[in-house]
């Protein structure tokens, strides 16, 4: 999982997320490729959220591009993965989990031959892929506000 350089360093995650290998982007997204290559050389997946951040209404925020940029850069495809229900048990700025029911939809994967028919850079991959995601959270949660 990738993960930032505040996460990675805090207090209350620091011990699991570096026992459990996450992957930090603190020195930058270039300088994280040898270890991003590594992983993968291992059979692993690389895990990213390309919002960057939770919001705190549950709606999906702007994507960035790097997500995008590192499967260009390591030739990956993308399986883009949907989840709901995660914010309101886990909410931002809190530490308590609540009671509640998280659903996983499995988008269609995304071939890397195919990533440029999004948007010849990342920045216009991260927008269309994004309104992907929306539709399909709408889908899920028969929310028509995005």
């Amino acid at each position: 999982i990738v993960t930032n350089k505040w996460v990675y360093h805090s207090p209350v995650y620091s011990d699991i997320i570096k026992k459990a290998e996450f992957i930090s982007l603190e020195d930058g997204i270039e300088d994280s490729i040898p270890k991003l290559s590594k992983a993968i050389s291992q059979g692993r997946s690389i895990l990213i959220f390309p919002e960057g951040t939770r919001s705190e209404d549950c709606l999906i925020l702007p994507f960035k591009s790097g997500a995008f940029h590192i499967a260009s850069m390591l030739n990956l495809d993308i399986q883009p993965v949907l989840l709901t229900g995660a914010g309101e048990i886990f909410p931002k700025r809190e530490f308590v989990l609540r009671k509640g029911d998280v659903s996983i939809r499995f988008m269609e994967r995304i071939p890397i031959s195919q990533l440029k028919s999004y948007g010849v850079r990342g920045i216009k991959q991260a927008k269309s892929i994004e309104l992907l995601f929306k539709q399909e959270y709408s889908k899920m949660t028969n929310n028509k506000v995005m």
